[in-house]
């Protein structure tokens, strides 16, 4: 083998004379060090670059002498006794198919989104359904509590016969509507709010969560008129009919 790189290194010195150029011109037009160009030619391969650098020297060299890059090569990869990799005629390159994992990608993206759409789409029917089924709409209740408060100014109109006193004191989040002589008062009471009340006789009383609200009248408590979530109507008398049972 290194018989073959001099006889390499002779056949560069040999076109380099035959174009009647020194090393130190070669050196110059390939801005390759002198030093490298003259262990080139000397044969001299185990002071040299590595092989992929080599090779981009040695087609500088073809350059200057105006010949195939690819025949200095191939000789060079004769006197290394390393063949030159070639590809075979006819035989198409293997191709991938890096597309059909983009349009994979691409589908399962949209997947993705129609899923959150649908997430959203259902939250918002359910939302919805959540907000119909508050009694009596919790906004309007407050404003109705607010324009008919059981003060002293209203009382006249409502206490018509037998007064009676009460306190009402919620459990649970609850509501209650007084009705007498087509009026009435709305309450929206917090868990372990109390209100004290003193209604005619005659009054109706509509209770929101039945089971979230006890009734004391003359300190006893009453017992409960419905269950939790439940909405019941009920007349003042019949709510004290209890007491006696």
């Amino acid at each position: 083998m290194k018989n073959d790189m001099i006889s390499f290194g002779h056949y560069l010195q040999s076109l380099r004379e035959e174009k009647g150029l020194t090393l130190e011109e070669i050196a110059e037009k390939t801005n390759i060090r002198i030093t490298i160009l003259r262990d080139i030619e000397a044969g001299n391969w185990s002071q040299l670059p590595e092989p992929v650098f080599l090779r981009g020297m040695l087609r500088s060299y073809a350059t200057v002498f105006s010949i195939n890059p690819q025949e200095i090569i191939s000789r060079y990869h004769m006197a290394i006794g390393e063949p030159l990799a070639t590809k075979a005629i006819g035989q198409a390159p293997r191709v991938g198919f890096p597309f059909v994992k983009r349009k994979k990608n691409h589908l399962f993206k949209i997947f993705i989104w129609l899923l959150v759409l649908i997430a959203l789409v259902l939250l918002g029917i359910r939302i919805a359904s959540l907000v119909s089924d508050l009694p009596a709409n919790q906004t309007e209740m407050r404003t109705s509590e607010k324009k008919t408060s059981f003060s002293s100014e209203n009382k006249p109109s409502l206490l018509k016969s037998e007064l009676i006193s009460l306190q009402v004191t919620a459990t649970e989040k609850a509501w209650i509507r007084i009705k007498q002589d087509e009026k009435s008062i709305d309450y929206l009471l917090n868990s372990g709010e109390t209100v004290q009340l003193t209604l005619p006789l005659t009054s109706t009383i509509v209770f929101g969560n039945a089971g979230g609200i006890q009734i004391t009248h003359n300190n006893k408590v009453l017992p409960l008129f419905g269950k939790s979530g439940e909405v019941r109507t009920a007349t003042l008398s019949s709510i004290l009919s209890q007491e006696t049972q």
